[in-house]
């Protein structure tokens, strides 16, 4: 009896069976590369541009960017590791101290200033940002 309930089985096995050797073959548990280690305190050396344009993109209250300062990255104690950190002062609705945390070079937490972290801080104009301010 070519048309059974049992014709269809041994295909549609067959074919999974190929499928999981197909999927196994692009996948390999035992080949593990390394990921390149990353020095967690790279000094960020375009963190002006960095934290403009970061700046630029989430706050849209661009009045607080007129009269804005920044600092150079120094290295600061965060938690129990060092990081380096940027200070930024901003004027209008959101003035007060920042801290742009800097993992790897790369911009990685930026927040209001906590525990005195921009204390003593020598502050920049901050040109970058001020260029993004309205006229």
């Amino acid at each position: 009896m070519p048309f059974g309930p049992r014709r269809g089985r041994p295909g549609l096995l067959g074919a999974l069976v190929f499928i999981a050797i197909a999927l196994a073959g692009c996948s390999n548990p035992f080949d593990k590369k390394e990921q390149p280690k990353v020095d967690p305190n790279l000094f960020p050396s375009d963190y002006r541009s960095r934290v403009a344009l970061f700046l630029q993109t989430y706050i849209t209250d661009r009045e607080g960017f007129r009269g804005a300062g920044i600092s150079a990255p120094v290295l600061k104690p965060f938690g129990t590791d060092t990081r380096y950190v940027v200070c930024v002062r901003l004027n209008g609705s959101k003035a007060g101290d920042k801290m742009a945390v800097f993992f790897g070079g790369a911009l990685n937490q930026f927040s209001n200033a906590t525990d005195g972290i921009c204390d003593g801080a020598a502050y920049e104009p901050y040109r970058e940002l001020e260029a993004g301010a309205p006229k």
